[in-house]
């Protein structure tokens, strides 16, 4: 009994971001926003009808590493967004690009054209429920091929915590992913914190891409065996740092289906 908690333990620390890395990833810019009823699929070809011009251009200047669309797929009623749209920027030079080619797609619209823009985003969007975050990427993997879903975790860092944080990262997770990466088993990987802090319940984040929900059980049986071959002690000071560092009962998770997804890297939906 006492191992088996234990196992629980480090499975929760396996899913868990690093705290206190150098800020020099990725810039990630998500938007949130939750389609009128019925109109789920229409507001996917609205997206990607206004936006994949401009990000695939910038996708192929290098500007942006990737970009995409997904929508979660576990509700728990009242959900406050539906689709999710990222974009993944080299840097905030990239973000200058990208918002000098929105502006002149804007000024280029005669009054006529504008019009029906705000039409469309008024029949597709909910009032009211769009929202951005931006995020900064601290480490990851890119992975081949595209992925069919993201998996996505959330903890909460005590302050003052972050290189304690760092260490168990780099002790335990960091070593598992790497593996997973390797063999296939995950596409890639990575953490990220916020670029632009705001109203949230969580310091850092977790993701890795996945080919199939089937992903997720292989992750499990790499967690699984990874702590067989730990000992009582090492399973138990484990679990005593992610209790020093981190506030568990924070902790959530979120898996979106990807809809659409273009990169530099990895084959899209060109």
């Amino acid at each position: 009994m006492k191992r088996n908690y234990l196992l629980v333990a480090l499975a929760a620390v396996l899913l868990l971001p690093a705290a206190g890395l150098a800020q020099d990833g990725p810039v990630i810019w998500v938007s949130l926003l939750k389609a009128q009823p019925g109109q789920g699929e229409a507001l996917v070809q609205m997206l990607v009808k206004h936006d994949a011009p401009l990000l695939d251009r910038l996708v192929e200047e290098g500007a942006v590493l990737e970009w995409g669309v997904g929508m979660p797929i576990v509700h728990h009623g009242n959900d406050p967004y539906s689709h999710a749209e990222w974009v993944t920027f080299a840097d905030w030079s990239g973000v200058d690009k990208f918002m000098a080619g929105f502006m002149a797609s804007m000024q280029s619209m005669s009054a006529e054209e504008r019009a029906a823009t705000e039409a469309e985003w008024d029949q597709n969007v909910v009032p009211g429920s769009h929202s951005d975050a931006i995020h900064r990427g601290l480490r990851g993997k890119p992975g081949n091929g595209r992925p069919a879903y993201l998996r996505l975790g959330y903890y909460k860092v005590k302050p003052g915590h972050d290189s304690n944080a760092l260490e168990l990262w780099d002790k335990v997770a960091a070593p598992l992913y790497e593996g997973l990466a390797a063999d296939g088993t995950v596409m890639g990987y990575g953490l990220f914190t916020h670029e632009v802090p705001g109203d949230y319940s969580w310091t850092h984040g977790s993701w890795y891409t996945m080919p199939s929900l089937a992903t997720r059980d292989a992750v499990r049986a790499a967690q699984a065996a990874q702590a067989a071959e730990r000992s009582e002690e090492e399973l138990a000071e484990i679990q005593q740092s992610f209790a020093e560092d981190f506030e568990p009962e924070t902790h959530f998770e979120s898996i979106v289906m990807v809809v659409h997804y273009k990169s530099a890297v990895r084959p899209g939906d060109e």
